[in-house]
């Protein structure tokens, strides 16, 4: 289920590298795992074989079986909602133009599974209308956090097929901070200057561990009475102040470790402060690993030999006293035709740029993955 988290960590070291790690980022994996799995329902021969080895499953029926787990945990209903637990909503999304025609077996599959029914557009002729329609769809499905993530320039008289999915985040501190505690402090940015930001602190012992170069602080989210999803946010601060660079790279070369169970203990911090941040991140020319072979798409369309052309992803994160809001929207376009010993003193001040990730712990489901370079940037 978390077969896009390495694809995660590398565009956030890509999108630090091209803007000289001066700019927020934030990627949804979940979000990515479901446009890769809509590929693979529409995939045959050779191409079925790597998006399903991608996606770390043998066949389609397996497919099925771990995403509707995956909609399961990522889902929410009204009584879990009345009861604390995180709002989460899980939508996907299928346009198809006019002069193409599902293939049935597919038209089944992204209704059953993927619970949507596809939609007739004229991405030719109505190019402007269609892309209204798109982003409408995305606006409304992430309670109007995510809007215009389709430019008219991603469209293109070849296009013939648009998957999208989207995701929408609410949840509650199980503890919520004091607002009154809120102070401004300083945060250090990668270019030595700094910046003044409202911090949060509490006098709650938080899971916090050490490890290697970094440090690791858990804060849960109410569950309400479903017990068995237990959502929360993990903040991972470097020690250096110019460390990110090297922790972000020791993601991408330790295969996983974006999916590591850190071994936390609860422990009462000497000092604690995270900043509150609110930004957004657009995201082009995303690459899953299996594109890099000529995709066998054949199971899409009746016609037009398709193939994936691009993906794009927007993406949403506000932190604050209350809790945490997220949301994305990814879209797929197809054309047709070692471990330290804990120093002494315990602290967290999270007063220079950091990762974070907010998943599910029982199940290991990854929703959200970001880097903070300046939290004032929206």
């Amino acid at each position: 289920m978390n077969s896009c988290v390495g694809l995660a960590g590398e565009l956030l070291l890509r999108e630090n590298l091209k803007n000289g790690f001066s700019k927020n980022v934030v990627v949804s994996p979940l979000s990515l795992n479901a446009v890769a799995a809509m590929l693979a329902a529409g995939s045959s021969e050779q191409t079925l074989d790597h998006v399903l080895g991608f996606l770390g499953c043998k066949t389609l029926d397996e497919l099925k079986s771990v995403f509707s787990e995956m909609m399961a945990i990522a889902t929410s209903n009204n009584e879990e909602e009345e009861g604390g637990l995180p709002k989460i909503s899980f939508a996907n999304g299928v346009w198809v133009d006019k002069r193409f025609r599902l293939k049935d077996f597919y038209r089944r599959f992204v209704s059953d599974v993927f619970k949507s029914e596809a939609k007739n557009v004229d991405f030719f002729h109505q190019a402007d209308e269609a892309v209204k329609e798109i982003n409408s769809w995305a606006e409304f499905q992430t309670k109007g956090l995510i809007r215009d993530v389709l430019q008219r320039y991603h469209i293109t008289p070849l296009t013939a097929l648009i998957l999208g999915n989207a995701l929408y985040f609410k949840g509650s501190w199980e503890n919520k901070f004091n607002p009154e505690w809120t102070q401004k402090r300083d945060f250090f940015l990668l270019d030595e200057k700094k910046v003044s930001v409202p911090f949060m602190t509490s006098s709650r012992s938080y899971l916090y561990g050490s490890f290697d170069d970094n440090k690791v602080l858990e804060i849960p989210y109410q569950r309400g009475k479903e017990e068995r999803k237990k959502f929360s946010m993990q903040f991972i601060l470097p020690n250096k102040k110019d460390g990110l660079k090297n922790l972000l790279e020791k993601f991408n070369a330790e295969s996983g470790f974006l999916n590591w169970h850190f071994q936390l203990s609860r422990t009462k911090l000497t000092e604690f402060w995270i900043p509150k941040f609110k930004f957004s991140c657009s995201l082009d020319n995303i690459r899953f690993p299996f594109m890099e072979k000529h995709l066998e798409l054949t199971e899409m369309l009746h016609s037009g030999d398709p193939s994936i052309s691009n993906i794009i992803q927007k993406a949403f994160i506000e932190v604050d006293e209350e809790g945490t809001e997220a949301a994305a929207v990814t879209l797929g376009m197809v054309f047709g035709c070692a471990r330290l010993q804990e120093p002494e003193i315990k602290s967290f001040v999270a007063d220079h740029p950091f990762m974070f990730i907010i998943k599910e712990k029982t199940s290991g489901l990854t929703l959200f993955t970001g880097a903070v370079l300046n939290p004032l940037v929206e």
